[in-house]
């Protein structure tokens, strides 16, 4: 049977947030555990105290602390530098936080105003177009190798005089297949009204 024991309860970060020192033995031996919290959560799970809880309660506070770790950890990646919701979610893996923290890390610090999509984009397309003269197809590649997305259904069609069919298909099939919500892409094989009479792909829709 484990014994487990809030040694002490501090608050650090000028209260934003909760350090407890946890002891847990197994009769034979001791292990020293420090969890770090933020305030709200140390509110929502009771505000325990020094004294013994239960294994039960502990894993729920160990959980806590992992979710508050990808947060700092994601709050520090953007102090660095901007990024969306996939690359950040990616960078918090590859620092080794699960997908799953990983993931609600990135949703809340989205929530809290921490990631503005739009103005990236903006920002990103900008630059491309003035400063690297690039158009709209590239401008379009660059912005799915970034994986600048939203959490929406997609529509990507193409036609076989398009430039590269193959590839802008297979491309389009592709990003479809990879969202989140039902997307959809379709292939013409024929000749439609688009660029030349000033539309982009208008006959699509």
């Amino acid at each position: 049977i484990l014994i487990v024991e809030i040694k002490s309860v501090v608050p650090i970060d000028s209260g934003n947030a909760v350090k407890l020192k946890v002891e847990i033995s197994s009769g034979e031996n001791i292990e020293k555990k420090q969890l770090i919290i933020s305030a709200s959560q140390y509110f929502d799970c009771g505000r325990p105290e020094a004294g013994q809880i239960t294994e039960e309660f502990y894993d729920r506070l160990e959980s806590m602390a992992e979710m508050y770790g990808a947060v700092r950890k994601g709050a520090y990646l953007l102090s660095y530098s901007a990024s969306n919701k996939s690359n950040l979610k990616r960078k918090l893996i590859t620092k080794g936080i699960s997908g799953e923290n990983a993931s609600l890390a990135v949703e809340y610090l989205s929530d809290k105003g921490y990631i503005d999509e739009l103005s990236q984009v903006k920002r990103l397309i900008l630059r491309m177009s003035d400063r690297n003269r690039y158009g709209k197809r590239r401008i379009i590649s660059e912005l799915f190798a970034k994986g600048v997305q939203h959490d929406i259904n997609y529509m990507a069609g193409s036609t076989s005089h398009d430039m590269m069919p193959p590839f802008i298909y297979s491309m389009s099939k592709k990003w479809c297949e990879g969202q989140k919500k039902k997307s959809y892409t379709w292939f013409f094989d024929k000749v439609l009204p688009g660029e030349t009479y000033g539309a982009w792909h208008s006959s699509d829709l």
